[in-house]
């Protein structure tokens, strides 16, 4: 017998109990958590906060990057900032 069920007459009873309408409640129930998530992260991207916080960490690499610049003493800096950019394009 295939199936999960020892003899028909399990999976008869099994299926007396089933309805469809209830099983696409089921489904539907059971993906809500991935779909509020996905509705959570495009309401913080309309937050004013979120373009702050990402603007802050934008600002504070480049402040990084110049300190790193200047500590070794890099004289042609455009030069450097080419190279850096065509680097991080890859």
């Amino acid at each position: 017998m295939l199936g999960p069920f020892t003899s028909q007459a399990e999976a008869q009873r099994q299926l007396q109990g089933f309805s469809p309408t209830q099983a696409a409640k089921n489904a539907i129930t059971g993906a809500l958590p991935g779909l509020t998530s996905i509705q959570g992260f495009l309401t913080d991207l309309s937050q004013r906060a979120t373009w702050i916080r990402v603007l802050k960490i934008i600002l504070g690499g480049a402040m990084v990057l110049v300190g790193v610049l200047h500590l070794s003493q890099v004289k042609d800096l455009a030069a450097t900032a080419t190279k850096v950019g065509k680097v991080a394009a890859l």
